[in-house]
């Protein structure tokens, strides 16, 4: 039995912090509004940038350290995340990635009503410090 949905919320990482509480509607095959997921993100992005900025490489141009990485993730029925992964990203460090998915596996998400759990894919796009 397939109870699981994917759910794709994009954010800029910089602009995330800024952005106003948008409506989404409810899913029905989750029950989950992704805007919650959204806000569970948003309130973290700190920490996922301090991931980010401590392996910058001081020798670089800013434009050269732009970033980009695509997390998928299962929230399970307790609203935890039982399993991660990095689909994708150009970021070079080891190191900030797996910080990046201690943080994401350590966050808690809406519980799935109407589903055991559901899957979420997560772009997160990071520049570099403003100066």
């Amino acid at each position: 039995m397939k109870t699981k949905k994917i759910i794709s919320i994009f954010f800029m990482a910089v602009l995330l912090a800024s952005c106003a509480h948008e409506k989404y509607e409810v899913d029905p095959i989750t029950g989950i509004n992704p805007g919650d997921i959204r806000d569970t993100l948003r309130d973290n992005v700190s920490k996922f940038r301090r991931c980010y900025e401590s392996q910058l490489d001081s020798s670089k141009t800013p434009r050269e350290l732009e970033a980009n990485a695509t997390f998928k993730f299962v929230v399970n029925e307790k609203g935890s995340v039982g399993k991660s992964e990095v689909k994708s990203s150009d970021i070079q460090s080891a190191q900030a990635l797996i910080c990046m998915k201690n943080i994401l596996e350590g966050l808690k998400f809406p519980a799935a009503i109407n589903a055991k759990s559901y899957e979420v894919t997560q772009p997160m796009n990071f520049y570099p410090p403003r100066s």
